[in-house]
């Protein structure tokens, strides 16, 4: 089952490490865990193991929350490969690739909400 407060704050977590722009190894361990506790929480409920961030494929029944998480979680790990590199961290196109994941991030951590907020009334 996802946790919604553990993941807003694995979230926060990887705001946090993208201030420091010269930590590239701590964004990426953010992003790892974050990714990982997110998809862990979806997996759970399928009955599934995830041992590693991956590309999660929709489950035609599941709520539309379910199903906008999971496609949101699988564009940022598409999307933030080239920002987990050492070589990315102290560039424009790192700069500009955060931006974008940034909001990708805002979506997600709404779509986690509405998601919760669902979960408590059904």
């Amino acid at each position: 089952m996802l946790q919604t407060e553990r993941c807003l704050v694995r979230i926060a977590q990887v705001r946090e490490a993208a201030e420091d722009i010269r930590s590239a190894y701590l964004f990426r361990t953010r992003l790892h865990r974050m990714l990982l506790s997110i998809q862990r929480g979806l997996a759970a409920d399928l009955g599934l193991t995830i041992w590693a961030p991956c590309l999660l494929e929709e489950v035609p029944d599941s709520p539309e929350s379910v199903q906008q998480i999971t496609e949101l979680c699988n564009s940022i790990l598409l999307e933030s490969k080239h920002l987990s590199q050492r070589s990315e961290s102290l560039d424009a196109r790192w700069r500009e690739g955060w931006t974008a994941l940034s909001r990708q991030l805002s979506y997600l951590e709404d779509a986690l909400r509405r998601h919760a907020s669902k979960c408590v009334q059904g």
